[in-house]
């Protein structure tokens, strides 16, 4: 493993961070392994047609009368110019709303029980099967869309959001979920949102098990392409002049078994000494590469 000192390579300023809690798995990395639930296949699917698709059940054993209107998500695993998809195992989606189960070979209960409401007739738009006829449906959704947009307004004025965050997928997505929950339990009695948002201190603890879990992933493969000489590390030391904070990121770069390059940022972390030493900078880099097993690798 290399470390690049030098400043043609550095990660680009991040003036607003505050600490070393980013995402641990940047987007770009095509090489991380993805974690997969019934939300982030089906939103795949709506929104990611490049990547995510459904595939007929190649199964004999798919005789059951749901597979006529259910299919297995697939997700991408090739960027060559002919597409290979791979069936995401433990799933199946609607044709299509693209509502997805965990589903295996000896249930389809959950696929019988779907009730979608992306199904179109001819004059009208049905709803888990409850016409929205022309302009009762029209007048209906137009009242309930102010309803919405006064609460988002009331909302980003007292509790000073941002307008954008309105059209944040992750807001958009988790509202789209709870429309589906709201749905799925309409039979089972009066829910409110308390029954369904996790706490504060909930959260915390899902993202910072989620990281662990992540960086365990990504270990894996760093520690690998450390033994193979296919890594490089690239640091880089900036000043929030507005805040007095500086930081010290990395950015780490290497190619996987397939020949492809890959770069993400490793960490981003505040720099706590007032000098900022060659000494003190290899002490904070130690401190953060032995996170992903790296600092006895750092001279290899």
């Amino acid at each position: 493993m290399s470390i690049d000192l030098t400043g043609d390579n550095a990660i680009p300023d991040l003036p607003n961070a505050s600490s070393s809690a980013s995402c641990p798995i940047p987007a770009q990395s095509s090489s991380t392994q993805v974690t997969y639930t019934s939300t982030n296949i089906k939103h795949g699917l709506r929104h990611d047609k490049s990547h995510y698709k459904i595939l007929s059940n190649p199964s004999k054993r798919a005789t059951a009368s749901c597979w006529a209107k259910f299919s297995l998500p697939a997700v991408r695993i090739s960027d060559e110019k002919e597409a290979i998809f791979s069936i995401i195992k433990g799933f199946a989606s609607c044709n299509s709303c693209f509502e997805t189960y965990f589903y295996n070979d000896s249930s389809t209960t959950n696929l019988n029980s779907h009730r979608c409401p992306m199904k179109h007739q001819r004059g009208q738009l049905t709803f888990s099967g409850n016409p929205l006829k022309g302009t009762i449906g029209a007048k209906l959704l137009s009242k309930k869309k102010g309803d919405i947009k006064k609460l988002c307004a009331n909302w980003v004025a007292c509790s000073m959001r941002p307008f954008s965050i309105v059209t944040d997928p992750g807001f958009k997505q988790i509202l789209q979920e709870c429309l589906t929950i709201g749905r799925d339990l309409r039979s089972e009695g009066e829910l409110t949102i308390d029954d369904l948002l996790p706490s504060d201190r909930t959260v915390r603890n899902e993202v910072d098990r989620a990281a662990q879990h992540e960086r365990n992933l990504l270990k894996i493969k760093l520690v690998a392409a450390a033994d193979d000489y296919r890594l490089s590390i690239s640091p880089d030391i900036w000043s929030d002049k507005y805040r007095n904070i500086s930081y010290l990121g990395a950015t780490a770069h290497f190619v996987g078994d397939n020949g492809i390059y890959h770069y993400f940022d490793l960490f981003c972390s505040e720099f706590k000494w007032k000098n900022k030493t060659a000494l003190n900078v290899l002490k904070m880099l130690e401190a953060q590469l032995s996170v992903f097993g790296l600092k006895e690798l750092m001279d290899k």
